[in-house]
């Protein structure tokens, strides 16, 4: 069954397209009833599947366009500047977007798994606004309701004609480089900001009940584990069967990991766990907690065992720190880290 909804991503790249576009785009290929326009000055010889339309434009000709849509003089004299702009695109390129229910921006560094199979239209019937990020927002992937409102959202904050008319990149498309606060659930006051970026406009309107955003972790970024892309889905290439659907990464020094004292960090992960996997059939997903590093106690590593356990998780950790393993077999025999405990089993 089609999806109801149209969706229009709004991609600018000025410069030669880089090696990886023939990954961006072969993965665009498995997703055809979602539309990409990939606005650039030029066009190498690469295989364009049909929902990747190509605009040719250079940086002038954009500027011209942006300053003439947005109603003012804008400063867009180097490729990065057009991030910032990424908010506007919806106004910048209406024309493009005419026909779609949603319009979107995004980057050619990313890899696609199903994007319908998470972007739903039971998702997008409820939501204005669609991060992949549970924190902030992500301007490598971004949704918007196309309506008035969302393509001149940009204007909400009382800083555009500054950003837009600057030389300089102030990632407003995001969080003005404040990235870490958000994902600590600073509040929003207590933050040091240059300016009033997107992430400070959505969560401002949300509060006034202008817009409905969601924010969840749809996406993995970096190298956060063996990877495998295969018919349009993503999956963790040791399982090779069983697609992957969440994804939480979190940073935090071993001394809150093994603080059973102030478990702070712990409860934290275990609600993390409670919210997004005790639901999951494990027939049809698979679903792991990796910590690196050496827990270093059996009281520590029980605490763990059971969280995951309780939560339909398996645990991956690291034994000992030995210079050789000659004699490691024995060492985790003598630990006594398995037996018959049914936590301690997966």
């Amino acid at each position: 069954m089609n999806p109801e909804n149209r969706i229009a991503i709004l991609i600018c790249y000025i410069g030669k397209l880089p090696w990886y576009t023939k990954y961006f785009l072969y993965t665009c290929g498995h997703n055809l009833d979602v539309d990409f326009y990939l606005i650039c000055d030029e066009q190498k010889k690469f295989e364009f599947p049909p929902n990747v339309k190509i605009i040719n434009r250079t940086l002038n000709e954009i500027c011209d366009t942006a300053a003439e849509k947005i109603g003012m003089k804008v400063n867009l004299n180097f490729p990065y500047k057009l991030c910032d702009f990424k908010p506007a695109y919806g106004l910048i390129f209406e024309d493009l977007i005419a026909l779609y229910d949603f319009w979107g921006y995004g980057d050619l560094d990313i890899v696609f798994g199903n994007i319908r199979s998470f972007i739903t239209d039971d998702l997008l019937d409820k939501y204005d606004v669609i991060s992949v990020r549970h924190d902030f927002l992500t301007g490598y992937f971004q949704l918007f309701k196309n309506n008035e409102l969302t393509r001149n959202l940009f204007r909400q904050s009382k800083d555009y004609e500054k950003v837009f008319s600057s030389d300089r990149h102030f990632c407003f498309d995001e969080t003005n480089f404040t990235h870490k606060e958000f994902t600590k659930n600073t509040p929003i006051p207590l933050i040091n900001c240059e300016i009033d970026s997107m992430m400070h406009v959505v969560k401002r309107c949300e509060i006034q009940g202008l817009i409905k955003p969601f924010f969840d972790f749809l996406v993995v970024e970096g190298l956060a584990g063996n990877l495998l892309w295969d018919n349009g889905h993503l999956f963790y290439k040791n399982t090779e069967s069983t697609k992957l659907k969440n994804v939480a990464i979190m940073n935090a020094p071993m001394s809150e990991l093994t603080n059973l004292d102030e478990p702070k960090f712990i409860e934290h992960v275990a609600a993390e766990l409670k919210s997004n996997f005790d639901r999951l059939d494990m027939r049809q997903n698979y679903s792991l907690l990796v910590i690196p590093g050496y827990l270093k106690s059996n009281t520590v590593l029980d605490k763990w065992a059971k969280m995951s356990y309780n939560n339909k998780v398996m645990l991956v950790t690291d034994f000992e720190n030995v210079e050789t393993p000659d004699d490691v077999l024995d060492m985790f025999t003598d630990a006594n880290l398995t037996g018959g405990d049914a936590h301690k089993a997966n």
